[in-house]
């Protein structure tokens, strides 16, 4: 253990699957595995995690200080449109071809700059400015869908529903108006939904759930894995999609008890006929691992970070250029 306030680990094991379970419960007691060391050690290994150490005390210690912002300040931002939307996209696993985009909201901030979602979402919802918050990022993320359909770019846009607004009586009414307004077919709008979030109240959730399927809105459960009653909630809420959490696609090929547990979850979901999708794809490896396993869509790091819609259509120019290398590559991987 290095450092006591933020304690860092390094792991040592014959055995690479166990380095990862290390990792996983170090990051669920708030610890950072910065290195994992196979026996027997080496002592040119060790030195090179521990020249890593500076860099990363560095970057927890940055994050350790949250952004010097206020709920009137994210109001004003809110009222001011300074809430934007960037788009990653997904990719078809076989073909790789862009079937749609996930729209994530960005603060962008006049004096601190561009900041993420997980610094100012639970804000919006502690402080009942969600609702408003969310509306402003279908707004814009509908309008685009409609704008790339225009141009020939028929794009799903999956957007995050926040499980405040599962209960407000005018959720229904003011989706498909923003549906409608723009011209958009209602399976081409994804909800996510928080596997987690279900847990609040589940018989309010089923019933605007059911509701906006309906009307022909996709339902997808988002970070499937991380809750406690997965099978149920697919059983009881008519989900056209699965998104597989990133703890369970990353390097998922070297961890040999997950794969196990991903190949489950998605022969399951072909089973019921749904959709899926992985996140948190970041290697060629992983990627041809759920193309064997059955996974219709990925999104993540080896394809492209979210961008700005104003990106989007000179990346998908460029990424058709790149389809067979990622197959290509994918395969030599394995």
């Amino acid at each position: 253990e290095l450092g006591v306030e933020s304690p860092i680990i390094v792991a040592s094991s014959r055995e690479r699957s166990l380095l990862h379970s290390v990792q996983d419960m170090g990051n669920t007691m708030g610890l950072c595995l910065i290195g994992g060391l196979q026996k027997p050690l080496r002592l040119d290994s060790l030195s090179a995690i521990l020249r890593n150490w500076g860099s990363v005390a560095d970057k927890r210690k940055l994050a350790a200080h949250a952004l010097p912002i206020t709920p009137d300040e994210l109001r004003t931002g809110i009222d001011r449109g300074e809430i934007v939307v960037h788009y990653q996209p997904q990719i078809a696993v076989t073909s790789g071809d862009v079937h749609g985009v996930e729209a994530l909201a960005r603060w962008k901030h006049p004096t601190l700059g561009i900041i993420q979602p997980d610094q100012f979402i639970p804000m919006a919802e502690e402080h009942g400015l969600i609702h408003k918050l969310t509306l402003q990022v279908m707004n814009e993320a509908m309008l685009q869908a409609a704008t790339w359909n225009a141009h020939g770019l028929n794009l799903s846009v999956a957007i995050n529903l926040s499980p405040m607004l599962l209960e407000s009586p005018n959720l229904l009414q003011e989706i498909s108006g923003l549906q409608q307004c723009y011209g958009l077919r209602a399976e081409q709008v994804v909800l996510e939904i928080t596997e987690t979030s279900l847990l609040r109240d589940l018989s309010v959730a089923l019933a605007v759930l059911t509701r906006l399927r309906l009307r022909g809105f996709g339902l997808s459960l988002d970070d499937y894995g991380t809750g406690f009653s997965s099978m149920q909630q697919l059983a009881r809420i008519p989900f056209t999609e699965l998104k597989i959490d990133r703890s369970f696609v990353h390097g998922v090929h070297e961890r040999e008890s997950v794969q196990v547990m991903l190949r489950s979850a998605l022969e399951m979901a072909m089973r019921l006929g749904l959709n899926t999708v992985a996140e948190g794809v970041e290697s060629l490896q992983d990627w041809w691992l759920l193309q064997e396993y059955g996974c219709m869509f990925v999104q993540g790091w080896l394809m492209s970070k979210a961008m700005p819609a104003t990106d989007v259509m000179h990346w998908i120019q460029s990424h058709e250029g790149r389809k067979l290398d990622f197959r290509a590559q994918g395969a030599q991987a394995v």
